[in-house]
């Protein structure tokens, strides 16, 4: 991942691959390196699940007049978090046995094994 991250952020030059673009050119590339996302549970505290999301794009430009040239190149990230209840009713169904089931497992390192 790192050497995609690098190669967009320092690629640069509009190149000359046609009589057209000779005298000047434009060049442009942006594409999502990383995307990761994570689940908050439920607690006493907080009880709601909430779900983040992390991207990050790395891009560049490129312009050139002549022999003159411009080159811009960096990362954007962009940070999403969704929050979610449960339903009520459905909660309201859930034992306390199964509640303590539910909190046994999560509490066990193991479980998000894959």
């Amino acid at each position: 991942m790192v050497t995609r991250l690098a190669k967009i952020a320092a690629e640069t030059g509009a190149s000359v691959n046609s009589f057209k673009n000779f005298w000047a050119n434009k060049d442009s590339k942006s594409e999502k390196v990383l995307e990761i996302g994570l689940i908050r549970f439920p607690d006493t505290e907080n009880p709601h699940i909430k779900l983040y999301r992390i991207q990050i794009f790395a891009w560049y430009n490129s312009a050139r007049v002549l022999m003159v040239q411009h080159d811009q190149a960096g990362f954007d990230l962009e940070f999403d978090v969704m929050k979610f209840k449960a339903n009520d009713s459905i909660v309201a169904e859930i034992t306390k046995e199964q509640l303590k089931n539910i909190s046994n497992k999560l509490e066990k390192p193991a479980t998000f094994d894959f």
